[in-house]
């Protein structure tokens, strides 16, 4: 797969979804949580990161252009890094709701 951000891209953990998550489509089994950052400008010498969250198959595979939730930004890869773990936890929940939660950080 090609992203348009490729170098500024990690994926994380791929998590089964929750049976609380109402999810439309029977492909999707799994939420897929990355790391994705960009340079607020061409000439800026730091990244911006954002924790992201697709729906994805058992595979990974999942659209990069349909994110279903997006963090606010980071300044610090490192911060980006434990939001995304704490997210992670989270989602193993199972009386976790992802669909139901607005602010998950």
């Amino acid at each position: 797969m090609h992203f348009q951000n490729y170098r500024d891209f990690y994926q994380l953990k791929l998590i089964p979804i929750n049976f609380n998550d109402k999810i439309p489509s029977s492909d999707v089994t799994h939420w897929l949580i990355a790391l994705e950052g960009h340079a607020p400008s061409d000439v800026s010498e730091f990244y911006i990161w954002n924790v992201v969250v697709y729906q994805a198959n058992s595979d990974g595979y999942f659209h990069e252009k349909k994110p279903y939730y997006i963090s606010s930004s980071f300044n610090c890869f490192h911060k980006a890094c434990q939001a995304a773990s704490k997210l992670t936890e989270k989602m193993k929940n199972p009386h976790f709701n992802f669909v139901a939660t607005e602010n998950i950080g």
